[in-house]
C-alpha cells in the first residue's frame, strides 16, 4: 500500500486513487486490451486540471512499465 507521503496539499496515495477514479472506464477491461486510444480518451475526457491529467497519464506509464518487467503482458512492438 502506498504511504501517504504529503506533497504540498496532497499524498501521493490520494493521487493514485484518483487517477483510478477518473479512469473507471477501463476497469472491466483486461490489460493487454487497453490500447493508447482507451488512455487518451480517458485523460481527455476527465473534467480536471491539467496537472491531475498529467497524473493520470503518469500512473498508466507506471503501470504499463511494471506489467512489461514482470513479463505480464508482452512490450508493445512499434511498427
Amino acid at each position: 500500500m502506498l504511504r501517504g507521503v504529503i506533497l504540498g496539499h496532497y499524498s501521493i496515495k490520494n493521487e493514485a486513487l484518483a487517477a483510478f477514479n477518473h479512469s473507471e472506464p477501463l476497469h472491466n477491461m483486461r490489460f493487454k486490451d487497453i490500447r493508447p486510444n482507451h488512455t487518451e480518451g480517458v485523460i481527455e475526457k476527465a473534467n480536471v486540471g491539467n496537472a491531475t491529467k498529467s497524473r493520470i497519464k503518469s500512473m498508466y506509464n507506471l503501470l504499463y512499465r511494471y506489467i512489461v518487467k514482470y513479463n505480464i503482458v508482452e512490450k508493445t512492438k512499434k511498427s
